[in-house]
């Protein structure tokens, strides 16, 4: 009778290494879903909450639009963020806490049941420039996190269950809104979507800050100067691409 030998086993850092991958994607999918999840039941609801505010229907759609082109023009602080922090992890937790954070003043001008325009554009502002250098920072982050032989199953795995989390937020929100409405409640059951938005996001912070630190940022990393950004936009192939990205955004947002 012949025995097979057995199988050598894994050395010990490729089975470590195998553990905190698991672990890994796993905080990360959890983490995607909440910021799903905040995204349906609070971002969504930013211009209604301004409309039973009773802010006006112009402002209600500005929130929406200025205070994102000004997070967008913050955000550019990332690298000097990232660069102050030390590392990725570290600014990208600063940054979704930051994000959960300004959720609050929302919920405390619905308890209160009146709001100020300009609070509400400032704390949506600070909401727009936190979600953008996180996501800033995480894109860079991420991809050192999760090997490229996985990346296209991982990632459309989780953008299935972010899709889910977004649409169960929206709807699960714009039911305890009608609810809430036929019952004469106009400004506190915003108070309690944006402190749930709150929540969801601060859990993101936790999750996010149990996934691998990948040390600090790379020597290879460097600043482009405008003069260099010029030239690759007019020709390098991450110009285009960042051509093609800005315009489909300006697209989007008209």
């Amino acid at each position: 009778m012949i025995v097979a030998a057995p199988k050598p086993a894994a050395p010990a850092f490729k089975r470590r290494r195998a553990v905190a991958l698991e672990k890994d994607l796993r905080n990360g999918a959890i983490d995607g879903v909440l910021y799903c999840i905040m995204v349906g039941i609070g971002e969504s609801y930013l211009a209604l909450f301004v409309l039973a505010a009773g802010l006006g229907e112009v402002a209600s759609g500005l929130v929406t639009t200025v205070p994102f082109l000004l997070g967008a023009v913050l955000q550019l602080a990332t690298p000097w963020g990232v660069r102050r922090l030390g590392t990725l992890r570290r600014w990208i937790v600063f940054a979704a806490s930051a994000q959960a954070a300004s959720l609050v003043p929302l919920a405390v001008m619905a308890l209160a049941g009146h709001g100020s325009l300009w609070v509400v554009f400032a704390v949506a502002t600070l909401y727009w420039a936190a979600s953008m250098g996180c996501g800033a920072g995480w894109s860079t982050w991420i991809g050192q996190i999760v090997p490229s032989r996985i990346r296209a199953k991982y990632f459309s795995f989780k953008s299935r269950l972010g899709n889910a989390a977004t649409l169960t937020g929206l709807a699960a929100g714009g039911l305890f809104l009608e609810y809430s409405s036929q019952h004469g409640e106009k400004m506190l059951p915003f108070a309690a979507l944006f402190l749930i938005a709150a929540a969801a996001r601060a859990g993101c912070a936790y999750y996010l800050w149990r996934q691998s630190d990948t040390g600090p940022v790379p020597d290879d990393h460097r600043v482009v100067r405008p003069g260099e950004l010029a030239a690759r936009l007019r020709g390098g192939r991450d110009g285009r691409y960042i051509v093609y990205m800005m315009l489909v955004q300006i697209g989007v947002q008209i």
